[in-house]
């Protein structure tokens, strides 16, 4: 009797004293580098096969740990997981910082079918990278007439005005990486000012969609937009050297892009545009004062992290352009005599020079 209750003795003393020694807790907040309390995060101890995650406040609690080392690991998607070793010999409060990881996808290629409604208001038709290599060096209204119900309203040989569906000018909506344009409303002879060589993507929406961009979108809306800016990535660039025989034009453009290895998510863009041409010619003879240059820029620095994202854009615009010698007309009889000629009044040698008088 006496031996059955020194075991009974024993066996109660073993598991008061592991019921005592795994009734630990483990408690804390987890913070990130700002200070705010992060919701959502995942507490493991693979040792213990005990898990939790924090409230709104931040707060995780973990029950019935026994007395021992644990590894525990803090971890979430978008931050920096970590794991640190807590001795547990009572309960115990943490404090936990996570810092953020960025990730950046330099290309993601979506495939799909896209079913349309015959009943549909919104068309949307775009000009990719690919396409717009084919009308570098020409005018943003002459790279719109690629799609299908643009055309161009023209002013001379070097201003072209986009119009859809007969509607231009105040009836359109021009955004230059989401910028709007206002200087086409002017008149038929003020072209938009934006450089075609920034956009990697031109898109116009025509219909009933494009009142969301304002009551004057009513003939459609132009949407010009560059290449996403890079992060962390390294100096990369690109140039474009073209030459066009009427004209004797040449245009230079480049661009060059770098992302920051010291500041995650900080990336910046530089890209410049020169443009030459002298007279153009018509089959026998040569359209004095036709020469036209160009001389653009744009700058643009974005910052982005989890959370937030921020982007400052500058775009310069300078071009100066010839007015037909030929088309000063005094009055009536000039105009009725120069529709009557089989050559313009003025035809002089080839030239690059621009002479506009004076008003």
């Amino acid at each position: 009797m006496k031996e059955l209750l020194l075991i009974y003795f024993s066996l109660f003393t073993c598991v008061a004293a592991q019921a005592q020694g795994c009734s630990y807790t483990l408690h804390g907040h987890i913070y990130d580098t700002e200070g705010l309390p992060l919701p959502g995060i995942y507490v493991t101890i693979k040792e213990a096969d005990k898990r939790s995650f924090t409230n709104p406040n931040g707060y995780f609690e973990i029950n019935n740990l026994c007395a021992g080392n644990y590894l525990v690991e803090y971890s979430a998607i978008g931050y920096e997981p970590i794991t640190k070793e807590i001795q547990i010999q009572g309960n115990q409060h943490i404090n936990i910082t996570l810092e953020e990881s960025l990730t950046a996808l330099s290309t993601v290629e979506v495939i799909g079918e896209k079913k349309v409604s015959a009943l549909s208001s919104q068309t949307v038709s775009t000009l990719e990278e690919d396409d717009l290599k084919q009308t570098y060096g020409k005018s943003l209204g002459e790279a719109l007439e690629r799609i299908t119900g643009v055309n161009t309203l023209s002013t001379g040989a070097t201003i072209q005005k986009p119009m859809i569906h007969g509607l231009h000018s105040n009836r359109l909506v021009i955004l230059n990486n989401g910028v709007r344009l206002e200087s086409q409303r002017w008149g038929a002879e003020h072209a938009p000012e934006m450089d075609p060589f920034l956009a990697k993507q031109l898109s116009v929406v025509k219909g009933a969609a494009g009142v969301q961009y304002g009551a004057e979108a009513i003939g459609g809306v132009v949407i010009a937009n560059p290449s996403t800016l890079p992060l962390a990535s390294p100096w990369q660039g690109e140039m474009h050297l073209i030459g066009m025989s009427n004209g004797r034009q040449g245009v230079f453009s480049a661009t060059l892009e770098k992302g920051s290895q010291k500041i995650k998510g900080l990336g910046w863009r530089l890209q410049g545009t020169l443009k030459r041409g002298g007279d153009l010619q018509a089959a026998d003879y040569s359209l004095t004062n036709t020469a036209h240059s160009e001389a653009n820029f744009s700058v643009g620095v974005g910052w982005q992290n989890a959370r937030w994202q921020t982007e400052a854009f500058y775009s310069y615009f300078s071009t100066t352009l010839g007015i037909l010698r030929s088309a000063h007309i005094g009055n009536l009889d000039n105009l009725e005599s120069a529709i009557n000629r089989q050559e313009p009044f003025v035809t002089e040698n080839f030239s690059y020079d621009i002479n506009n008088p004076k008003q």
